[in-house]
């Protein structure tokens, strides 16, 4: 952007400048230099700047791509480990001056002849330097571990529609790394959600300019204005993307979750219905003799639906970080919390609550997303008491409070690891 002059400038406006207040600068300026009305060489020179500055800054799109090079001009990328101090450190005045290398036998080294004690010397860097490079290089492992983590939850929080989280912590992320496409692009999905088109188109072409092979945010861009007025052609990117991404992924996402939502609660609620109006045939077999086939089907029906609905709706962690790993502060743990809870679920229902709340006190850490779906098991519980009423079980109450448990909640975890894969999709 060297090449190009400040528009901003020529305008006499601020880049915070709006597009009315463009548009009135520019009138005023051409009414000024009018040719007609100020025939000097200078106002030929000026309306031509104001003309050129206008072009561009009129235009969304071609503004959005202006200011775009105008925030990387400005902001070059350094890498911490070209910026130690210790380079820049002038030597003590008190240091003796190194003797000359003895003259001898050159050596040639592929970049010309040198001596071969200066050659050494000159290879092998001081222990200030090695000390003050490895804590460069750890510096810059930490910043970039940090930007990941919070770009998971910049994400995360986009997903689960917490906006303002996900704004706040990729505002987080360009504080430690400027040049991050991806965190400009969140941004764009953001401000795309509020309907504040002139942002994420902003934040997009950002992305675009920081990482031009990145496809998907070129068909954001695209279909963000697409209903704008026809414009001059320029070079657009398509992809193939399957329906299913284009579902998940594409401007059709939100209406997508929003039917899939509505077919699972519909799905769930009928369920209900059916058992109640069909309770079925007691089993007769101990240790839940009152118990029917239809309601083991519809616990497991139920809390699949109900795991999903959790998952699409419910601001839930991802359920792979939550429950698959065995990576904790604690150290490696031997098999995952999800695996284990789930088998004592499937023993008891009751006894994977208590082994869960026993692991959470001894590590500190309760997570609200297992909180809730055992939450919802019980509640379901209590529902699936008040339903159920099959003819000549006269304990069938007490048995589905005591066992419904143990199908309902390893089904509510099947359906949030199904939800994840929906609203997650490649994140």
């Amino acid at each position: 952007m060297s090449g190009q002059p400040d528009y901003y400038a020529v305008l006499g406006l601020k880049p915070e400048a709006t597009a009315e207040e463009i548009k009135k600068r520019y009138r005023e300026l051409a009414r000024r230099y009018h040719p007609d009305v100020n025939p000097s060489p200078e106002a030929a020179q000026k309306i031509k700047a104001v003309n050129e500055a206008y072009h561009i800054l009129g235009d969304p799109d071609r503004r959005a791509l202006y200011d775009a090079e105008r925030f990387l001009s400005r902001k070059p990328a350094v890498s911490p480990a070209t910026s130690s101090s210790v380079s820049r450190t002038p030597p003590p005045r008190n240091t003796p001056p190194q003797p000359r290398p003895a003259p001898g036998k050159m050596e040639f080294n592929g970049f010309g002849r040198t001596p071969p004690s200066s050659s050494a010397r000159a290879r092998r860097p001081s222990p200030a330097q090695e000390r003050s490079s490895g804590t460069a290089a750890g510096k810059s492992a930490q910043a970039r571990t940090r930007v990941e983590q919070l770009l998971k939850e910049a994400q995360l929080a986009f997903v689960n529609r917490q906006y303002r989280q996900a704004e706040e912590l990729c505002r987080q992320v360009l504080s430690l790394d400027a040049r991050c496409a991806r965190a400009h692009e969140i941004l764009g999905d953001v401000y795309t959600k509020r309907g504040h088109t002139e942002k994420a188109n902003t934040e997009y072409s950002y992305a675009v300019q920081l990482d031009p092979h990145n496809v998907n945010v070129q068909n954001k861009l695209e279909h963000l204005n697409q209903n704008r007025k026809k414009r001059s052609p320029r070079v657009t990117y398509t992809s193939k993307r399957s329906s299913w991404t284009r579902l998940t992924e594409g401007p059709e996402r939100e209406l997508f979750l929003g039917a899939l939502a509505t077919v699972l609660f519909l799905a769930w609620l009928g369920v209900f219905v059916l058992l109640k109006q069909y309770p079925g045939a007691p089993i007769g077999i101990l240790p839940v003799p009152d118990l029917s086939l239809n309601l083991f089907v519809a616990l497991g029906m139920n809390g699949l639906f109900s795991g999903m609905l959790l998952a699409l709706y419910g601001g839930m962690r991802p359920f792979s970080e939550e429950l698959m790993t065995t990576e904790t502060q604690e150290g490696r743990t031997p098999v995952a919390l999800g695996m284990l809870l789930t088998a004592f679920a499937l023993l008891w229902f009751y006894a994977s609550l208590l082994v869960y709340f026993g692991i959470a006190f001894a590590r500190n850490r309760f997570s609200p997303s297992v909180l809730r779906v055992y939450g919802v098991t019980l509640l379901q519980i209590v529902l699936v008491v008040l339903l159920y009423h099959p003819a000549g079980a006269d304990a069938a109450g007490v048995q589905v409070a005591a066992l419904a448990g143990n199908v309902l909640f390893p089904a509510m975890l099947l359906g949030w690891a199904l939800g994840d894969a929906v609203r997650l999709g490649e994140r």
